[in-house]
């Protein structure tokens, strides 16, 4: 097994860490999930070309219907040219909706 490509310390245990998403081609910044009723999570995330964006910044919407255990369905909510820094945040709502504002 290939050793992890950044050494960082966790106060979590290592087997409760995982990879949600992935894109080597861009830089993907400030997570949040949010748990709705039949172990479904959603996770908002910005997925841009530097840490600060420089040519452009989307907000990107991942869903788990499994707590968490896989990932997938990437939706692309909002993009925006320019040097646009903007953080994603969600909140669970009433009813068992979510809600996600940038």
């Amino acid at each position: 097994m290939a050793p992890p490509r950044v050494s960082a310390l966790s106060l979590d245990r290592s087997e409760r860490q995982v990879t949600v998403y992935r894109d080597d081609r861009y830089f993907t910044k400030n997570p949040d999930v949010v748990l709705l009723p039949g172990g479904k999570l959603l996770c908002v995330f910005n997925e841009t070309d530097y840490h600060w964006p420089r040519e452009f910044s989307r907000i990107t919407l991942l869903e788990s219907r499994d707590y968490g255990a896989t990932w997938g369905n990437p939706r692309i909510v909002d993009q925006r040219t320019g040097a646009a820094a903007r953080n994603a945040g969600s909140r669970r709502a009433s009813a068992g909706c979510a809600t996600a504002a940038w």
